[in-house]
C-alpha cells in the first residue's frame, strides 16, 4: 500500500494567484480626476466609483489617494465618506486601506464587539 505521503510526494503545488492584478495602463492622475468628478456629479455616480476602486490594485488605490490629495486638497476617504451611505461607504473606505490598515481595523473592530459583548455577559 501506498502511504499518503508516497501520493503526494509527486504532485506539484497548487499556485494561488490574487484575484485583483495591476490595472493595465494605469495613471494616477486620470483616476483622481475621474474619482472627483464622480464624487461631485450631482447624486454622486457610484457606478464609478465602484468601476475604479475595485479595478485597481492596493499599491494603485493608494497612488490615487496621494495624487487626489495632491490635486485636489483634499483626502479622498473623506470626500468618499461625505458622498457614500452604508455598505458601499464602507466597503470603499476598506478598499482604501492599506492591508496593514485595514487589518488594524478589523482587529480594533472585533475587540470593540468583545468587550461589549463581556460587559454585557458581565453584567457591567
Amino acid at each position: 500500500t501506498q502511504t499518503i505521503h508516497n501520493l503526494v510526494k509527486g504532485t506539484a503545488k497548487p499556485k494561488y494567484y490574487g484575484t485583483v492584478a495591476p490595472y493595465p495602463n494605469f495613471n494616477a492622475s486620470h483616476d483622481a480626476t475621474v474619482l472627483h468628478s464622480a464624487i461631485e456629479a450631482k447624486g454622486v455616480d457610484e457606478d464609478v466609483i465602484i468601476s475604479v476602486l475595485v479595478m485597481r490594485s492596493n499599491e494603485q488605490r493608494q497612488k490615487i489617494k496621494a495624487v487626489y490629495e495632491a490635486t485636489t486638497g483634499k483626502r479622498l476617504d473623506k470626500d468618499l465618506k461625505s458622498a457614500l451611505r452604508h455598505d458601499l461607504e464602507d466597503v470603499c473606505l476598506a478598499l482604501l486601506m492599506t492591508p496593514a490598515q485595514f487589518d488594524a481595523f478589523c482587529i480594533r473592530k472585533a475587540t470593540k464587539v468583545n468587550d461589549t459583548w463581556a460587559v454585557n455577559a458581565c453584567g457591567h
